[in-house]
C-alpha cells in the first residue's frame, strides 16, 4: 500500500513538474524573446555574416554576452556569434508530459538585438513597459 502512494505521489508531481515546464515555454512571446532566457529553446540561424553558420540549429545550452552556444541534433556543440545574425527561436511543446512533441515557433530576433550578458538582458525592462509590471 505504500508504495502504490509512493508511486503515485512521484507520477503527480511529475505530472506538475511537465506541466509548470510548458507554463513556461508558453510564456515566451514574440515580444518578450528579447528579455527571456534563452537556454533550453530551439535555435536555427536564419542569417548571418558568415554564410557557413547558416542552417545550423539546436538547442541552446549556453549563453554568453557575444555568443550563443547550441548542441546539434547529432550531439556536437556549435558556437554562434550573435552579431549580425538572424536567429529563429522555438520550444518542444508536449514532450516533458509525455505527450507528441511539436515544435512553437516563438519568433526571430536580431543577434544585434540581445548583444548583453544573459543576467543583464533579463533585468532590462522594454521601454514601453509600464513600472507596476
Amino acid at each position: 500500500m505504500v508504495k502504490m502512494d509512493m508511486v503515485m505521489t512521484m507520477a503527480a508531481a511529475t505530472k506538475t513538474q511537465g506541466a509548470m515546464i510548458l507554463r513556461a515555454a508558453r510564456g515566451v512571446t514574440q515580444e518578450n524573446l528579447p528579455y527571456h532566457e534563452l537556454v533550453g529553446l530551439h535555435m536555427d540561424v536564419a542569417s548571418a555574416p558568415n554564410a557557413s553558420i547558416v542552417g545550423l540549429s539546436g538547442r541552446v545550452v549556453d549563453e554568453t554576452k557575444s555568443m550563443i552556444t547550441i548542441q546539434s541534433a547529432d550531439g556536437h556543440t556549435k558556437h554562434v556569434p550573435k552579431r549580425g545574425a538572424m536567429l529563429r527561436f522555438s520550444s518542444r511543446v508536449g514532450a516533458e508530459c509525455g505527450n507528441t512533441a511539436v515544435n512553437r515557433t516563438i519568433g526571430t530576433v536580431s543577434g544585434s538585438r540581445i548583444l548583453q550578458r544573459p543576467f543583464e538582458r533579463r533585468h532590462a525592462r522594454p521601454r514601453n513597459w509600464s513600472r507596476e509590471q
